[in-house]
């Protein structure tokens, strides 16, 4: 094996300096500086729950509790996204409805340490039969400064004139769950 040593590799101008196909450029044993603009979060803990495919329902406007998920960070400076994926009915005949969900941290009270509020969905009275608002994608962020263990909390309410919201409705066998996803910047 030879060693070849230079300051600085150049490509001529209009050219990009590559590999040749099947080679592999080992970097195992330095340093790779890459530009600020290069720099990306790296995942460094995850966590899924699955929630299941029991109804949970409320004709109240009220927040409920609808799934919980405990999570012991990683690091003590990262980013945490909590992301809800569900199915969402109202019973037929209700009149106009929206749903409205919650992240918050470490409380169970809904008003206390809210990460993000949402609204979805538009529903006309007299649609026969169910009728589904489809999946329900909802993600919050934490910018997390401790590796203390955590409790997120996803919540939801109806708001409209009445009727009952279902959460984790299903025709089929969707499944419902919750995910953490821990970032942690590139330094």
């Amino acid at each position: 094996m030879s060693t070849l040593t230079v300051k600085e590799l150049a490509a001529p101008a209009g050219f990009d300096l590559t590999l040749a196909s099947g080679e592999t450029l080992d970097l195992s044993g330095g340093t790779v500086t890459l530009p600020s603009s290069a720099a990306v979060g790296k995942l460094v803990g995850f966590k899924s729950q699955i929630i299941g495919s029991s109804n949970i329902s409320t004709t109240s406007t009220t927040y409920a509790e609808a799934a919980e998920i405990a999570y012991t960070p990683q690091s003590s400076s990262s980013t945490i996204i909590m992301t809800y994926f569900g199915q969402v009915a109202l019973d037929q005949g209700s009149a106009e409805n929206l749903l409205f969900t919650r992240w918050n941290r470490d409380s169970e009270t809904s008003s206390t340490n809210i990460l993000s509020t949402n609204e979805f969905g538009h529903y006309a009275a007299g649609v026969p039969n169910w009728t589904l608002f489809g999946s329900v994608k909802v993600d919050a962020r934490y910018v997390n400064t401790s590796t203390t263990a955590k409790t997120f909390r996803f919540w939801y309410r109806r708001q409209g004139s009445g009727g009952t919201m279902f959460l984790h409705r299903s025709l089929d066998s969707t499944v419902n769950y919750i995910t953490i996803q821990e970032f942690k910047e590139n330094t």
